[in-house]
C-alpha cells in the first residue's frame, strides 16, 4: 500500500498499481462475469473493476491512479484474493 484517496487504498505490485476498496456485506456482489477462482473464492470482472466476496466482505480493485495503470497479474491477484480471507 502506497497511499489512499480517503475512500480507497492505493497499492502497487510489480509493474501494476491499483485502488482497493472493501466493505462489509452479507451477500456477494454479482456484478460482472466470473473470470476465475482463487482459494475457492469466485473472482468477477465488469470491465472496470475486479471483485470478490469472502468472510462477509466484498473487495474491489480498479487500475489507477495513473491512466496507464494496470491490475496485478493473475498470480498476484490470486495471492491478494487468498490473503483477503484473513479479514
Amino acid at each position: 500500500v502506497v497511499g489512499d484517496t480517503g475512500s480507497a487504498l492505493i497499492a502497487k505490485s510489480r509493474g501494476s498499481s491499483f485502488y482497493v476498496w472493501a466493505t462489509r456485506t452479507t451477500s456477494p456482489n454479482n456484478a460482472g462475469k466470473p473470470v476465475g477462482q482463487a482459494c475457492r473464492i469466485q473472482i468477477r470482472d465488469d470491465g472496470t473493476r475486479t471483485s470478490w466476496h469472502t468472510n462477509d466482505h466484498t473487495f474491489w480493485i480498479e487500475a489507477g491512479p495513473r491512466g496507464d495503470a494496470r491490475l496485478p497479474a493473475r498470480r498476484a491477484l490470486a495471492s491478494l484474493v487468498c490473503a483477503s480471507r484473513a479479514i
